[in-house]
């Protein structure tokens, strides 16, 4: 039998009525140590092509800081 929760509020505060503990025996919670419960595929960061989109807008920023009046 699945068992079922309900979530509800109280002013702000949250309740949760009934059990969210099959929540828990999913992949993402059971491992074998916690590197493997919490570690996730992290996207290869490209240094070069960030720090090129920040000198873009820095020569942006500078582009508009010198015109004359508001922005």
């Amino acid at each position: 039998m699945l068992a079922s929760a309900s979530l509800s509020y109280t002013s702000v505060d949250p309740i949760i009525t009934g059990s969210v503990n099959n929540l828990f025996n999913t992949a993402s919670f059971t491992g074998p140590n916690r590197v493997a419960k919490t570690d996730r595929v992290r996207p290869a960061v490209d240094v070069l092509l960030n720090r090129n989109r920040f000198e873009c807008g820095h020569k942006t920023v500078m582009r508009f800081a010198r015109r004359p009046g508001p922005y």
